[in-house]
């Protein structure tokens, strides 16, 4: 785990946010709520969306608690809050309100997509843990990298939902992910991410909500 004072100064150097960063927490009932929360039709008489709570949160120093009955559906969706409406599930509201520069034929075909690829990661990285062997472990680490690419086609997407979908793992994993990197030319994605860093562009840091950090 890094340092905090590491990051709060990363974030200083590269970021200068205007406040500090907001910690988010899930609850599943009001139970866990801290003491102290403002509800905000409650105690403010309001609703709001939950991009104001953080806005509060941010400038006011509050902790406030917002739930499913926020007023913005894009939040309330992209929280897993709301489910899935019909022109939410063929990218048709996405693309009418702009959201998240998608088409809506993207946007339709993203949450499956990225399942897949999310999946996959995810098994690798308990395999490296999980590994002694150097050898193993180079091949697992090479592996992670192509297949955590914003940039793959399709097709790699559809093979990574099929193991997915079969719950392949291990060793069966490995087989099936190495077998994919040779047909799919995938060490070209290597290659692009190190040229990309021969040209001095750095990862840059993301912040999800932007007064403490846990």
């Amino acid at each position: 785990m890094m340092d905090l004072k590491q990051i709060n100064d990363a974030l200083n150097q590269y970021v200068r946010p205007q406040t500090f960063p907001v910690a988010i927490r899930m609850c599943t009932s009001e139970e866990e709520l801290p003491e102290k929360v403002r509800l905000p039709i409650q105690d403010l008489g309001i609703n709001i969306s939950l991009c104001h709570a953080i806005a509060m949160a941010r400038r006011y120093g509050w902790t406030v608690a917002v739930d499913k009955y926020q007023t913005c559906y894009a939040a309330g969706i992209s929280m897993g809050f709301l489910p899935l409406l019909p022109d939410v599930v063929d990218g048709s509201f996405q693309e009418s309100v702009g959201l998240w520069g998608m088409s809506k034929e993207q946007a339709a075909e993203a949450p499956t997509r990225r399942r897949g690829q999310a999946y996959v990661v995810n098994q690798l990285r308990a395999l490296l843990r999980g590994s002694k062997e150097a050898a193993e472990r180079e091949t697992i680490i090479t592996l992670e990298r192509a297949i955590n690419s914003e940039s793959l086609p399709p097709p790699v997407h559809t093979e990574l939902n099929r193991l997915r979908k079969n719950k392949v793992s291990g060793a069966d994993l490995l087989g099936k992910l190495t077998e994919l990197y040779r047909a799919f030319g995938l060490g070209a994605y290597l290659d692009q991410q190190t040229e990309e860093g021969d040209r001095g562009e750095q990862p840059f840091p993301r912040i999800v909500c932007s007064e403490a950090l846990v």
